[in-house]
């Protein structure tokens, strides 16, 4: 995957803007108001905009949706994660959690970006340490991070991050193929796979969106912290109103 959560572990995450103390479980993903005793789930892909450690627990995504459908909502958002990443996490994590009727993946050029670009960001320099996915003819291709044991090495607590400057030409090509493979397999494991396109507040989703038929967040105003640039408690709202709209309508 690239990097997780210490498992069972707590961390406070604060600035001038909120001050949240989150918790994680046995596999190092958030434990927020989403995970309830429904018998429908829903697995919750993303990166920092999913995981939304700049909000209280019964105020993230999950956990408003959770609210509004009545399903259980794991959360396995990861900061930092390309949409590559967030594959491998519903590949990896899906034996671990109940069995999911829909899997949410969020999307934008963001997110494409990091997906073809390996390179991480920290106070110990520039290494390539997330795995990077390409297209080479028919083939959906994987590039192992050539730097990983060195970030291994990465003292706890160092900070990093992934947003990739450089635009990658064939993200489009790559983005399309990872959602139609992720799709593939999601409907194979007897589940939908709703796609969220977040391009209005992280950049152009590109042409990606009307071939996989994403659901798309229209912009919306004041619902982000100004500094940090996450999405507050009404960001988190909306996205679980957009999403819970789509399984409604979609029954």
């Amino acid at each position: 995957l690239g990097w997780r959560h210490p498992p069972n572990s707590l961390f406070r995450h604060h600035s001038k803007e909120f001050d949240v103390l989150t918790t994680f479980d046995n596999r190092g993903w958030r434990v927020d108001g989403g995970r309830t005793e429904s018998e429908r789930t829903i697995l919750f892909l993303g990166d920092s905009l999913v995981e939304a450690m700049q909000v209280q627990d019964d105020r993230t995504s999950s956990a408003v949706l959770a609210k509004l459908t009545n399903h259980n909502v794991i959360n396995l958002g990861m900061s930092n994660f390309g949409i590559g990443q967030q594959v491998l996490t519903y590949l990896s994590e899906r034996q671990h959690y109940p069995k999911a009727d829909y899997v949410v993946v969020v999307i934008s050029a963001l997110h494409a970006n990091r997906t073809g670009n390996s390179m991480v960001f920290g106070v110990s320099g520039r290494l390539r340490a997330r795995p990077a996915f390409f297209v080479n003819g028919p083939w959906l291709c994987k590039r192992q991070p050539l730097d990983w044991n060195a970030f291994r090495k990465l003292k706890g607590g160092e900070s990093f991050a992934g947003n990739a400057t450089t635009h990658f030409p064939p993200y489009t090509l790559v983005t399309n193929a990872l959602i139609v493979e992720l799709r593939r397999i999601v409907k194979i494991d007897g589940a939908e796979l709703v796609v969220v396109d977040l391009s209005s507040d992280f950049g152009s989703a590109g042409e990606w969106v009307n071939e996989i038929g994403a659901i798309k967040l229209n912009d919306c105003l004041e619902c982000r912290w100004p500094k940090d640039g996450h999405y507050n408690d009404k960001g988190n709202r909306q996205i679980a109103l957009l999403i819970a709209g789509f399984i409604q309508e979609n029954k």
